[in-house]
């Protein structure tokens, strides 16, 4: 009897492969720094940021909204955590605060999330001589 094997591999990326909390308390420590705010823990300002996403996301399916990119709604959330910061977005250069949103997109992996998803492929890519 062969056993087969799988075809493909489901997981949550996010959390998973990369350390968003991590990433996102650097960059979120950078701004704060270039805004002079050093009484605004970076750390809480990224917890709080990501805590809006849930009811971001609850209020999104429940609005009927069209379609919109996670950095759409990740912008929404940092304009909201912002406000709850006392930070007035009007002082900011608008490309710092797009700079910050873009903190999603620069997360660093799990020093051992390459090579997992390594032994994954060499596992599921058959041998030639089966």
């Amino acid at each position: 009897m062969t056993q087969s094997l799988p075809k493909a591999f489901g997981f949550d990326v996010f959390g998973t492969v990369v350390d968003w909390r991590s990433g996102v308390i650097r960059d979120v420590c950078r701004f704060l720094s270039d805004i002079d705010r050093p009484d605004v823990k970076a750390d809480e300002f990224a917890d709080a940021w990501r805590r809006r996403y849930l009811d971001v996301m609850g209020a999104y399916g429940r609005s009927g909204r069209a379609f919109v990119t996670l950095d759409i709604l990740h912008r929404e959330m940092l304009d909201g955590t912002l406000d709850a910061y006392a930070i007035d977005q009007t002082t900011i250069a608008p490309s710092a605060i797009d700079d910050l949103n873009r903190a999603w997109h620069r997360l660093d992996a799990w020093p051992d999330a390459a090579a997992g998803i390594a032994r994954l492929r060499a596992w599921l890519r058959p041998s030639p001589c089966r």
